[in-house]
């Protein structure tokens, strides 16, 4: 009976001292953070190897890639808009001048008709503006559900350190 008290003794004191010790730890090192693929793509090597002590590194490094994307679109799109403006005004010019002026010229008729149709190669096809706002709305999903599954996991460590 002696033996039984002092074994039982033993493995409590064990017990107490172990949780004692784990309650100190950081276990943000040994708990492995798989961001998804896309976002490790965008951030990093895909293999690199993540705990979750890395996570708000995780998340400030999308936060900058996001935001440096982001305005890069925003930069490119204003641009791309500036060019179709200048084209389409000279364009425009050019057509209302020979329109105006045909008269002048022999064969201006012709030259009238020519330039008309080589404006109607500018005119987007039907269907183009659906294609482009197709493509925007799904890059945009693909960029939020990437997001969600951060925001899961960061929701997830917030939890566990509670």
């Amino acid at each position: 009976m002696d033996r039984t008290i002092a074994v039982s003794g033993t493995i409590a004191i064990l017990v107490v001292g172990f949780l004692t010790a784990a309650s100190g730890c950081e276990f943000d090192d040994l708990i492995a953070f798989e961001p998804p693929q896309g976002v490790r793509n965008a951030i990093a090597e895909p293999e690199t190897k993540y705990t979750l002590a890395d996570a708000d590194e995780v998340w400030n490094a999308w936060e900058g890639f996001v935001r440096f994307e982001t305005e890069n679109l925003a930069v490119v799109t204003d641009k791309a808009e500036e060019r179709r403006a200048v084209l389409e005004s000279v364009i425009s010019t050019s057509v209302d001048f020979i329109n105006q002026n045909q008269a002048l010229f022999p064969g201006g008729a012709i030259v009238a008709g020519i330039a008309g149709m080589a404006a109607g190669l500018f005119v987007p096809k039907p269907g183009t503006k659906k294609k482009l706002e197709s493509a925007k709305k799904e890059a945009l999903e693909t960029s939020s559900e990437q997001l969600t599954n951060v925001l899961k996991v960061l929701a997830e460590k917030n939890k566990a350190k509670k």
